[in-house]
């Protein structure tokens, strides 16, 4: 049989708090509350809760019918809108450029509980997309016409078919992706006919971009990419084996000097030193061969080793010294690389008629030149980007001669902040490759595998999607091509292919 206190814990627990508050009530001037609820192994706090609430339970209730809490009140909502079904186009021109092929287009339709759409319906709204992506690149190739004065261009091949692709090399934008059959200098010349302010063209050294160029009238920079490719294939890859294979000849004769046993005679000093000495000069011409390149490539940078903008006398001089290093590499390719520095030397440093293209409106009065407004805005630039330590003196002083400089130029400058990011363009982004039509080349060849015959409607796709899409990571991360440039109908607020949708239907 269980005991009072057991069967009945809650009450024991009720008359324990009761005799502590009655403890508290009753206590004497010696007793402190503290004292209290130690005993009872509570807090003081709980002490005072516990009076309070035996205080409120003793109080008389009020005269008077209890009070009736307010009516409850529905409040009836307007029923939610119904969601607005997302567009199926959205999927099907997004999955078109990414290498989806029509019947991996239908599976994900259904998979995403989209309304289906049948193979007919899918091919027709690429065309007529493709259709409205070419309107579109033709309309932000007319805001563009007259104010790029630089441009690069290579060709790439479908099946033999001759694909023209035309960007500008520093926001990337494609300009121009369509197909032309022919191959030769006049089909470059009439392609880019219809860019009039054209002052440099960048691509590789073919003979129809060259002869092109010619035909325009207008300078043709080397492309970097392509021309180190060339050293890489015509020169380093001829001394690299003659070096190894005179690697090998030492050591098999060095084998022969220092075996103990085994047939034949033994390899004389004389023997060893000779092919050791064959081997060091092979080594020593590869090493001549990158000294040469690393010149070359520097002819491509937009400054002088010096930090200063390229002269006609720089230039020369850096050509002697690059001749000189050529004149160290063996004979074998000697006459072929100095022929080919000799024939394209002024399309090493073309890049330099874009400075000529830099508005700067000097003030009146100025005492400074064209050039010299130039040569401060670089030394502006300089001081902007000199590394020192935060806070130290060389971080003051540079801080103050750069404000002194800025101030000078403004007095006698009247544009010199676009003057500065003109200056900062031309610098941070040279205009001197167009290895960017290697990298769409690298993307359509997977489209190709996928849609085995590339349209022209999906070329146009293609660009379209590239032009408008900003980039998330890389060196260009950032907002779109057509962006950058200021196209009309390119901010980035929508997607691309929004962008492209509203053309389809206002069509």
């Amino acid at each position: 049989m269980l005991s009072y206190p057991d069967a009945f814990p809650s009450v024991q627990s009720a008359k324990s708090r009761l005799r502590l508050v009655a403890d508290f009530v009753t206590r004497d001037e010696d007793t402190t509350v503290a004292t209290l609820a130690a005993g009872a192994d509570c807090s003081v706090a709980q002490v005072y809760k516990l009076h309070d609430r035996l205080l409120q339970a003793l109080l008389p209730r009020r005269p008077g019918p209890a009070p009736t809490p307010p009516p409850h009140t529905r409040i009836v909502l307007d029923p939610a809108p119904a969601p607005t079904p997302p567009d199926p186009r959205r999927a099907v021109l997004e999955m078109a450029v990414s290498n989806v092929s029509i019947r991996g287009i239908q599976r994900l339709l259904r998979a995403m509980g989209a309304p289906p759409m049948d193979r007919e319906r899918i091919i027709e709204l690429l065309r007529r997309a493709g259709r409205a992506a070419r309107r579109l690149i033709g309309r932000a190739g007319a805001q563009l016409r007259d104010r790029l004065d630089c441009l690069a261009g290579d060709d790439i091949f479908f099946h033999r078919t001759d694909i023209k692709v035309l960007l500008e090399p520093v926001s990337g934008a494609l300009l121009e992706v369509i197909r032309w059959p022919g191959r030769e200098a006049e089909d470059w010349a009439l392609f880019l006919e219809q860019w009039p302010a054209l002052k440099l063209l960048v691509s590789d050294l073919g003979t129809d971009l060259v002869g092109a160029a010619r035909l325009r009238a207008v300078a043709h920079q080397a492309d970097l990419f392509h021309e180190r490719a060339w050293w890489t294939k015509e020169v380093f890859t001829y001394l690299s084996r003659r070096e190894q294979r005179r690697a090998d000849e030492a050591l098999a004769v060095w084998d022969r000097a220092t075996r103990p046993v085994g047939p034949g005679r033994r390899a004389s000093a004389q023997s060893v030193a000779t092919a050791d000495a064959r081997r060091a000069e092979a080594e020593e011409d590869f090493y001549t061969a990158v000294r040469a390149e690393m010149l070359l490539v520097e002819l491509f940078s937009p400054l002088a080793p010096d930090g200063r903008r390229w002269s006609d006398a720089q230039v020369e001089d850096h050509l002697t010294a690059l001749r000189r290093e050529l004149s160290l590499l063996p004979e074998s390719c000697r006459a072929r690389v100095s022929r080919h520095v000799e024939r394209h030397r002024a399309r090493w440093s073309a890049h330099r008629v874009l400075w000529d293209g830099i508005e700067v409106r000097r003030r009146e009065g100025s005492d400074r030149s064209r050039d010299e407004v130039l040569d401060a805005v670089v030394s502006l630039w300089w001081s902007e980007h000199r590394v020192v330590t935060p806070g130290s003196p060389e971080a003051a002083e540079a801080s103050r001669g750069a404000w002194r400089l800025r101030r000078s130029l403004e007095a006698e400058c009247a544009n010199v902040d676009a003057v500065l990011h003109a200056v900062t363009t031309l610098i941070e982004r040279p205009h001197r490759s167009s290895s960017l039509v290697e990298a769409l080349n690298s993307r359509l060849r997977v489209l190709q595998m996928v849609h085995r015959n590339v349209s022209d409607e999906l070329l146009a796709l293609v660009a379209l999607r590239w032009n408008l899409s900003p980039k998330s990571e890389g060196r260009r991360r950032g907002p779109s091509p057509f962006a950058q440039l200021g196209v009309d109908f390119a901010d980035d607020a929508r997607p691309w292919y929004d962008v492209l949708l509203a053309e389809i239907d206002a069509n």
